[in-house]
């Protein structure tokens, strides 16, 4: 889509009764460009039918971070013995919360658009491009000038079992901010859902948390608490872990066997939240509250790697929000996110190339399910 059909598609979006020569008058260009422009928008299905009603796409619109990842391994008691690493693989791919939830909802058949921020480099250019072959949609993506793709670096123990480091560069996603997304309101009015992750601004957040909505929130560290914490009430959904949920309610974590503070901590975030909320903890653990129920969700034979919340955090927030779409009951839920969480574990990556419907029945018929209701 080129800048005046851009634009047209926004004016459309505000007024759809706008005729072609008070489009051309605000464009600056002649009636018969405008004519043009229209006609393409309605052959690539943006728009339909008379008064130019605004075809809704049904898409999910993911904000936030996109990058590299960078990741290698190490023996803990070389932790700190200066030394060279050799023989040891470094993998790199191209990922990021933003990148990875809309991926994978691709894998379910889902229209996702991806707003994000990457630097003019080759390494952005070629994260674009593995999403548009992935059919996410990369329209919205903001490239800047004259600087580099966010980095992510990672260093586990050999068993892949626990962080030794991570460091992150996500200064660009400074730069989604407010009045950039207002130029994509096209998009964020007409998207089925929108989901946003706490990686971006305090008055980002906000904004599209009070303009647009249903809106889902990907809780990630709680360093960032103080980002969204005056705002919860605008989110129509969250998925989180029980460290940051603890955190949020300034509270001592309590320990996975503590069903009666873990339901508590469950209850006490739900409450100052729009939807429902899932908070993950555990190596196999869940908790669902909506306004009717707070279920406890464990799942049997659980891979070990699965307690890195960071790990399984994408696959299991890409679940929360297909069953959200579809409206499954809490119970089908918690089996679908666990399914995913397990398959997320048998990955070294952070994004499951091979989730998809077949696979998470089947992880699901595999595994058994204890649920504990208050």
């Amino acid at each position: 889509m080129n800048k005046h059909e851009k634009i047209i598609l926004e004016k459309l979006t505000e007024n759809p009764m706008l005729s072609q020569s008070e489009l051309a008058r605000m464009l600056n260009i002649t009636r018969s460009s405008v004519s043009v422009y229209i006609s393409y928008l309605m052959q690539k299905g943006y728009i339909r039918g008379r008064g130019y009603v605004i075809e809704d796409q049904k898409s999910i619109c993911v904000i936030g971070s996109s990058g590299v990842d960078y990741q290698t391994v190490m023996a803990e008691n070389q932790i700190f013995t200066p030394l060279a690493l050799d023989d040891y693989d470094l993998r790199v791919s191209y990922g990021g919360i933003c990148k990875n939830i809309a991926e994978s909802l691709t894998r379910f058949g889902m229209r996702t658009c991806c707003i994000s921020a990457v630097g003019s480099d080759l390494l952005g250019r070629s994260l674009i491009e593995e999403c548009k072959s992935a059919g996410v949609d990369t329209d919205s993506f903001m490239i800047v000038p004259s600087e580099r793709t966010s980095t992510y670096l990672e260093i586990r123990t050999l068993d892949f079992n626990k962080i030794i480091l991570a460091s992150a560069n996500m200064k660009l996603q400074r730069l989604i901010t407010p009045e950039f997304l207002s130029s994509k309101q096209y998009k964020l009015r007409h998207a089925q859902l929108i989901v946003v992750e706490d990686s971006l601004s305090s008055e980002t957040l906000q904004y599209v948390s009070s303009t647009y909505s249903p809106t889902l929130f990907v809780c990630t560290k709680p360093t960032r608490i103080k980002r969204y914490k005056n705002f919860l009430n605008q989110f129509n959904g969250m998925v989180t872990s029980l460290e940051n949920a603890a955190a949020i309610l300034e509270r001592e974590t309590p320990d996975m066997t503590d069903e009666k503070s873990i339901f508590r901590i469950s209850k006490q975030l739900h409450a100052k939240l729009a939807g429902p909320l899932l908070v993950c903890y555990g190596d196999s653990h869940f908790c669902y509250t909506d306004d009717e129920a707070s279920i406890i969700c464990v799942f049997s034979d659980p891979t070990p790697r699965s307690a890195l919340f960071s790990h399984y955090r994408d696959t299991v927030a890409t679940s929360f929000i297909r069953s959200f779409i579809n409206d499954d009951d809490p119970v089908s839920l918690l089996k679908a996110v666990s399914a995913c969480r397990e398959i997320a574990a048998q990955s070294t990556s952070f994004s499951s190339q091979g989730l998809c419907s077949e696979l998470v029945e089947k992880v699901i018929c595999d595994k058994k399910f204890h649920f504990i209701y208050q």
